[in-house]
């Protein structure tokens, strides 16, 4: 046994253009799934999508919210060691402590992108997450909000409804620009 090398199952999402073997080159981003069996771990930072499904804001509307994260290993005895999967564990305590805080959210501020809103969303779920620094040797570095989607099966009906206001608003300006006219 002390001549074989450890390796361990990693499964995890990045947000990247998809690559490998029998996939065609795509000119957009997306998430590509990984499934490896590695003997290593990654010291430089990268970055891991993560989506939370069906996340409800504090009127209780779901959204469906992709993150980012920028983790990197800092001590990968304890990413290696101390945690079974230190991928695995992180992005699923930053869904977690994202769905707690979207919750203490309002739709029109999450879904308008409000600068205020996702940076103090970004902020928070990082500050939740710097605590993995000490426990498993990983250091998060970045957390940002990749998209804001209204799910369930009204959301066609909530994107409507969030849209109507800038469009009343286009509608009074072209009326103020006419009337001046």
């Amino acid at each position: 046994p002390l001549n074989t090398i450890d390796r361990k199952q990693r499964r995890w999402v990045s947000w990247d253009y998809p690559h490998g073997e029998g996939v065609s080159p795509s000119a957009e981003k997306q998430a590509v799934p990984h499934d490896e069996n590695i003997d290593f771990e990654l010291l430089q930072e990268d970055v891991y999508w993560v989506k939370v499904k069906e996340a409800e804001t504090i009127e209780g509307i779901p959204v469906n919210v992709s993150l980012l994260l920028t983790l990197a290993v800092c001590n990968p005895y304890k990413a290696r060691f101390k945690v079974q999967n230190w991928v695995e564990a992180i992005t699923n305590q930053a869904e977690a402590d994202a769905r707690e805080l979207i919750g203490q959210l309002q739709f029109a501020e999450l879904f308008a992108g409000k600068a205020v809103t996702a940076e103090a969303l970004n902020e928070r779920v990082l500050q939740e997450l710097r605590r993995f620094h000490d426990e498993y040797g990983v250091e998060a570095r970045l957390v940002q909000i990749q998209s804001v989607d209204p799910a369930g099966t009204r959301a066609i009906r909530y994107r409507e409804l969030s849209t109507k206001k800038y469009e009343a608003e286009r509608e009074a300006e072209k009326t103020v620009i006419d009337a001046g006219a």
